[in-house]
């Protein structure tokens, strides 16, 4: 981990990686990163927790900032996940036409200040249980689809041989996670409306509608991860 201060700051800019996250603290403009794994999240969100942000910005990726605002809401740290454009919008304004890591940073938290944004709540337990478990589901998929995209053309034995067992193993992991998400459905009420909704759609095929299409992740998310539109 670099660092360059460790001052305090009223707003903290967090711009997201898939291997890092680079840190921008405002007014001071200072910063500095850590890695984007469970032990970089976890140390980054600790720190943050001790200088006492008033809201930590991150943007909105789709999915690489979720993890750590989850971790930022156990640590108690305020934060608020916003919409790249007006981001962009408001760096253009400011003139501001480099772009490195450390400059996105700073700007997410200049943003913060300016637009006086409100901190969101940690999504409740059940809902982050769910989320977690239809993006688990989706890696799995995507996993098995790039396995059976490197059987086209495969000719050598072993290979096709560990490549059908590689697939077979998803299936079942995918078919468990299935029953997970039918049991987490039923149980909770919350759940259980928008699922008799959706699965009473023309064509559905039960979990699948849900874990699968992008009304699922919508819905899966609680308005505390949501970009604002």
């Amino acid at each position: 981990m670099t660092s360059t201060g460790m001052s305090a700051a009223l707003f903290t800019g967090i711009d997201v990686s898939q291997a890092r996250l680079d840190v921008g603290l405002w007014p001071d403009g200072k910063s500095f990163h850590d890695s984007n794994d469970a032990e970089g999240r976890f140390r980054l969100a600790k720190r943050l927790a001790a200088l006492k942000p008033k809201l930590v910005v991150l943007e909105s990726t789709g999915r690489l900032e979720v993890p750590f605002a989850l971790e930022l809401g156990e640590h108690g740290v305020p934060y608020r996940i916003v919409n790249p454009r007006q981001v962009r919008e408001f760096a253009r304004a400011m003139g501001t036409l480099a772009k490195t890591d450390r400059i996105d940073a700073v700007m997410l938290a200049r943003y913060a200040e300016s637009s006086q944004l409100a901190p969101k709540p940690l999504p409740e337990a059940s809902r982050r249980e769910l989320r977690a478990l239809v993006m688990r589901r989706l890696q799995l998929i995507e996993t098995k689809v790039a396995e059976e995209n490197r059987l086209t053309g495969e000719t050598v034995p072993r290979v096709l041989k560990s490549l059908k067992a590689s697939i077979a193993w998803l299936e079942k992991q995918i078919a468990q996670l299935d029953d997970e998400l039918k049991r987490t459905i039923q149980s909770n009420p919350d759940f259980a409306a928008p699922d008799t909704i959706f699965q009473s759609a023309p064509g559905s095929a039960p979990i699948r509608p849900i874990c699968s299409s992008p009304v699922c992740l919508n819905w899966a998310r609680s308005p505390a991860s949501r970009p604002p539109r």
